[in-house]
């Protein structure tokens, strides 16, 4: 779905990145994972940043590698930082899934929207207006990161994750 990215100029400072935002995760953590966790840097693959991508045997996280640049920002750049940890986000997103089918894990969809305001329901597809529309409808704005988070659970859970990984203390 997107371009190879050969150019290690742009290579180079978003490896940094990675090995920055895995750091914070405990050792040994995607070990445990059903499936093999890949993080690919690609060339610009549209208008996504970055996405995921789920089968049976493999995770893989695909990083628009031009996006970013860190030394522009003054050091790590927040946005890149905030995309992988979304991306992975969905990744454990979907071994909490598999381990629930087969566990006493409670984690299901209907628990997650019993935290959301009465009567909300997610847009459910990707229409930034709506999304919008929702996060501004009523308090809604005091239960979600951003209009983003509007669209399903798991983009509202992994906006969430993201936000609390690269600014933890703002205190979510």
């Amino acid at each position: 779905h997107a371009e190879l990215c050969l150019e290690y100029e742009w290579i180079e400072p978003n490896l940094d990145i990675i090995e920055n935002c895995l750091a914070v995760y405990p050792t040994d953590f995607f070990r445990y994972f059903d499936r093999t966790m890949c993080i690919q840097l690609a060339g610009p693959n549209g208008s996504n940043a970055g996405t995921y991508y789920p089968d049976e045997r493999i995770d893989m996280v695909q990083i628009d590698a031009y996006c970013y640049q860190p030394e522009e920002n003054g050091g790590f750049d927040q946005y890149a930082r905030s995309t992988l940890h979304h991306e992975l986000c969905h990744a454990i997103d979907q071994q909490l899934h598999d381990w629930a089918e087969t566990s006493e894990l409670p984690f299901t969809e209907e628990h997650w929207n019993t935290l959301n305001p009465e009567g909300f329901t997610y847009v459910g597809w990707h229409d930034f207006e709506l999304e919008a529309e929702k996060y501004n409808e009523g308090e809604n704005y005091k239960y979600f990161m951003g209009a983003y988070s509007c669209y399903d659970s798991g983009e509202d859970r992994a906006t969430l994750f993201a936000n609390a990984m690269v600014y933890p203390e703002d205190g979510l």
